[in-house]
């Protein structure tokens, strides 16, 4: 499936946000409302050009540059990515240029200067579609919660045990209290009774992801079905769409893919 209707991106111009503090309540609404966004219209046709416009590529020496593609958050169903220049000579580098929000939103920790551009694609389960989608303000502000307000997963709270492994995709932490005469909640993850336990996920070392019950719930019953947790390799394979993208398989599809397929 591919774009067949006209969907939009969003541009952040360089900006600095260092002035808001991250712990005032309004930290998120005062960002999005700054005079920092724009959101362009485009279509299959003029997508590249847009893409090439809107980075203001013919300002740079393309010789010194690459424009890196970073997926800097997911849902179910949705991923959003962010397209950004990444230079080499320091002359691009100055302050009045520096997009501090797109630092913030990066996972890798790269020093961002110029436009960056999020785009939203819907991913739906059980196909390798990737059709790009309509983005607003409202995403980064759900982006920026998201980072600050994860989601676990808990049955009760006590004294625990940890257990941390790969499943899927998914980096699963479960802190738990055995019990003898407990139940059997986790399936084949923690083929024990009991008393309480926590489920969250990680991102990476330092920062924490989502995790929803939906997603617990098929891992339960998957972890009774296979024998092996590792991520097929089918999901790895470099497969591109129309906009030369990496079809992306992330940890939502490839985990709702595999309990269609052993239901």
């Amino acid at each position: 499936m591919e774009n067949t209707n006209d969907f939009n991106i969003l541009i952040i111009k360089p900006n600095k946000i260092n002035n808001i503090s991250w712990i005032d309540k309004d930290y998120t609404d005062k960002i999005i409302n700054l005079d920092i966004f724009n959101i362009i219209d485009t279509n299959n046709i003029n997508f590249v050009e847009t893409i090439h416009s809107q980075l203001n590529l013919s300002d740079f020496d393309i010789k010194n540059i690459n424009i890196k593609n970073e997926i800097i958050g997911d849902e179910p169903y949705y991923v959003y990515e962010m397209l950004y220049i990444n230079t080499e000579k320091t002359q691009y580098e100055i302050d009045d240029n520096i997009n501090e929000l797109g630092s913030l939103l990066t996972l890798n920790d790269d020093k961002i200067y110029s436009n960056v551009i999020i785009l939203k694609s819907y991913l739906p389960s059980l196909n390798d579609s990737m059709v790009l989608d309509n983005i607003t303000k409202t995403d980064i502000s759900k982006l920026l919660h998201n980072r600050v307000y994860t989601k676990i997963v808990t049955w009760d709270w006590d004294n625990f045990k940890k257990l941390n492994m790969d499943f899927l995709m998914h980096d699963i932490n479960i802190w738990y209290v055995a019990d003898n005469y407990g139940d059997k909640v986790c399936g084949n993850i923690l083929d024990q009774p009991l008393e309480k336990c926590v489920w969250f996920t990680m991102k990476s070392e330092e920062l924490r992801g989502n995790l929803t019950l939906d997603e617990v719930k098929k891992i339960i019953h998957l972890s009774k079905k296979l024998t092996d947790y590792k991520t097929p390799e089918i999901f790895k394979e470099e497969i591109k769409d129309k906009y030369d993208r990496r079809i992306i398989y992330n940890k939502y599809k490839v985990l709702d893919y595999m309990y269609a397929n052993n239901n």
